[in-house]
């Protein structure tokens, strides 16, 4: 019998000829079994036989031939996937290799498949034709490995797009840059990853996912999971940079209602790890919405949950996080939940809750040396029962700090933030924020702090104010995404505090939603407290509307009236 490793070889050197035969249309490849190996003349036809028939574009034993034209399209068939179950395993002796055109392989709704490797290989290696596309769907990708770039998938070059709908990588290793994928393209690459469990993967440089940037990457992870990755360096769930030398490169990344949980870095960016990269012609593009970022760790480095360096002299570039959840991160340095020095940054309603780090507990974002004109937005985010300060002896911002030199034509945006960590430090505060430069535009106001040590360090206008008690409570969510949230109770003072002119018109963001919801109805934000005018509360969670309950007396008797919660004063007429 003929392997299938020998007729491989063979037909390298025969391709030339097949091509004359090459079908117009896109080809329909039917994988009959779930073995890896075996003759090419035993009426099956593997997975691997299938890859390489649409590598080659001929047929293979009963696999159809591909096309050169047309995108092929692999299917397994159902009957591999037995009931109740409708399970299917594959142990690869070697790394799958996608090569040529298109290839989309496709596993039947209902079933999962599972591509299990022997530790030595990674399990998919893509070098395919450039600009062509990838998709994989219903899999499991475990026990890969790899001496460079990418454990489980090892994105090489050429691949324009890559689609991972409803697939699991787990348990592969990169000594380089990716345990889960990693990207080693010179060529622009679309990632879209969706419904997606990256979990328990392990690489130098990016745990879960991992690239040197060095062409256009546009990466989409939605409602999907990084969850307790490694990285021995930086970024334990994500980790992209562009490397000092490399220019004209574009990165956007688009993070919508993941799950970014338990990962650890040796280094910097527990979470994820994004780096923009020193040449002037570069530009980077982060938007975090909807997620949740919880129990990662910087180990030594900052930025628990998440950190992002841009340059000192890029104003193109910008971070924007909405309505995200950072909670429980740990950094050795600043920033429990983030560290984020990019000259655009925007943070709008968004939970800051029970993050330490060894200096700033909360968020640390740095302006130091900017070169250019800069853009902060810290607008409606709650900072709770963060600490800071455990790897220093002073002078710690437990909830926030914030660095801005004077730079002409700067916009600095600090409206409607709750502070509630009680600091008991004596030298440490809530906040460190530096003196607002007269050379950039302020809009400030409507923030509320609780009172502690240095409270006033979070207080820039009158309309801040200092007070004994927020009414915040720390409590679990029914959420498809975030856990806890830090609610305002009954009567809390940063329910309606919020004038909505300031909280709709001067903060130029538009605040249509809270982390758990909508902030208005009918364009008119929802009235936690109806004896006031309708206002925005402080904070990222807005207050559901309130009602005014009339008792009134009717005939004779005695009785009592009762509230949940307890204190909501009926009037005389319950008396």
């Amino acid at each position: 019998m003929t392997s299938l490793l020998a007729t491989g070889r063979l037909l390298w050197r025969t391709v030339l000829v097949c091509l004359i035969t090459l079908p117009a249309s896109a080809a329909t490849i039917n994988v009959n079994t779930l073995l890896d190996s075996g003759s090419t003349s035993d009426g099956l036809c593997t997975l691997r036989e299938a890859v390489l028939a649409a590598d080659l574009n001929i047929a293979i034993d009963t696999c159809a031939a591909g096309s050169n034209s047309v995108p092929d399209v692999i299917v397994l068939a159902p009957s591999l996937f037995p009931l109740p179950l409708q399970f299917g395993l594959i142990s690869l002796s070697d790394s799958l290799d996608i090569v040529d055109n298109s290839l989309s392989i496709q596993v039947p709704a209902s079933a999962s498949l599972s591509l299990i490797g022997a530790g030595d290989h990674p399990i998919l290696t893509l070098n395919q034709d450039t600009g062509a596309s990838f998709s994989l769907n219903n899999t499991l990708i475990r026990d890969g490995s790899n001496s460079g770039d990418g454990g489980g998938i090892a994105i090489v070059g050429g691949t324009g797009t890559v689609n991972l709908s409803n697939v699991t990588l787990t348990n592969n290793h990169s000594d380089g840059h990716g345990g889960g994928i990693g990207i080693a393209s010179s060529d622009p690459l679309i990632l879209n990853l969706d419904l997606v469990t990256i979990s328990n993967n392990t690489a130098a440089e990016g745990g879960g996912i991992g690239a040197q940037v060095s062409e256009d990457l546009t990466v989409n992870l939605n409602d999907s999971w990084l969850l307790l990755n490694t990285a021995t360096a930086s970024g334990g769930g994500l980790f992209l940079s562009t490397p000092a030398t490399v220019s004209n490169v574009r990165t956007t990344v688009t993070i919508q209602r993941s799950r970014v949980v338990d990962n650890t870095a040796g280094g910097n960016g527990g979470g994820a790890m994004l780096v923009r990269g020193n040449q002037s012609s570069n530009r980077s593009i982060t938007s975090i919405s909807d997620s949740r970022f919880e129990g990662n760790e910087a180990t030594v480095g900052g930025g628990g949950g998440l950190a992002a360096f841009g340059l000192r002299s890029d104003a193109f570039s910008r971070i924007e996080l909405h309505r995200n959840s950072f909670v429980a991160n740990s950094a050795g340095q600043s920033g429990g939940a983030m560290q984020i020095s990019v000259l655009g940054t925007t943070l709008v309603n968004n939970s800051i809750l029970a993050n330490t780090a060894g200096v700033s507990g909360g968020a640390s974002i740095s302006y130091t040396n900017a070169e250019a004109a800069y853009e902060m937005s810290l607008i409606a985010n709650t900072f709770s029962d963060n600490l800071g300060g455990t790897g220093t002896a002073s002078s710690a911002a437990w909830d926030l700090s914030v660095i801005y030199p004077a730079i002409a034509g700067s916009t600095i945006r600090y409206v409607g933030n709750v502070f509630n960590s009680a600091v008991d430090n004596p030298s440490d505060s809530a906040c460190r924020l530096g003196t607002v430069p007269a050379a950039a535009a302020f809009l400030g106001g409507h923030n509320r702090v609780v009172a502690g040590n240095f409270a006033g360090n979070c207080v820039v206008l009158p309309s801040d104010l200092i007070l004994p008690d927020l009414g915040l409570a720390l409590e679990p969510v029914s959420d498809p995404v975030h856990t806890q949230a830090a609610r305002p109770q009954p009567g809390s003072p940063l329910i309606d505090s919020w004038p909505d002119v300031a909280c709709s018109a001067e903060t130029a963001l538009p605040l249509e939603r809270h982390m758990l919801g909508q902030r208005r109805s009918g364009g008119t934000p929802l009235n936690g407290d109806p004896r006031t005018a309708a206002a925005c509360d402080a904070g990222a969670i807005e207050a559901p509307a309130g009602a005014l309950l009339s008792v009134n007396l009717a005939g004779t008797g005695m009785g009592t009236v009762s509230s949940d919660p307890a204190g909501i004063d009926c009037g005389v007429d319950c008396e």
